[in-house]
């Protein structure tokens, strides 16, 4: 009987390990897969259906043509991330600025597409490879670089 139970106790032991593994497993592929998927696919623009005039208007890309540049820094966030209307670099004027606080897991580098279309519109955009924003210190530092740059 002792055997018996044993024995038994030696499959369930198995089963839950196996079934672990599986568990940890389909995590970590989950994990993967979402470090290199984009938040905001390219298309978006087009692939969004609105419900107004208005909507459509403003998700439609706007009349500037957008540049990029990026800084690499010597901090956990690896760099700074800008997109900017392209005449900024010919035009004296203000645009405004946004500053991008990453939600956990969401870099800079994943919502590409969305920045690119606030820049169409107007706006300079900063953000970062950061994995978390608990702190403020990226979208502190990249305040601090925008405000040098316009220096």
């Amino acid at each position: 009987m002792k055997k018996i139970f044993k024995v038994t106790g030696i499959v369930l032991l198995v089963i839950a390990g196996l079934i672990a593994a599986l568990v940890v497993g389909f995590i970590i592929y989950l994990l993967i897969k979402a470090a290199f998927t984009q938040i905001v696919p390219a298309d978006y623009t087009e692939a969004v259906k609105t419900g107004g005039v208005i909507e459509a208007t403003y998700l439609r890309n706007g009349s500037h043509k957008v540049s990029y540049f990026e800084q690499k820094v010597d901090v956990d966030f690896e760099k700074f991330e800008v997109w900017y209307p392209e005449d900024l670099e010919k035009m004296d004027g203000t645009y405004p600025l946004i500053v991008v606080l990453n939600g956990t897991g969401v870099t800079a580098s994943k919502c590409k597409a969305q920045f690119e279309h606030f820049a169409s519109w107007g706006f300079v955009v900063i953000g970062t490879e950061e994995l978390d924003s608990w702190d403020g210190f990226a979208a502190e530092r990249s305040l601090a670089f925008m405000m040098e740059q316009n220096e």
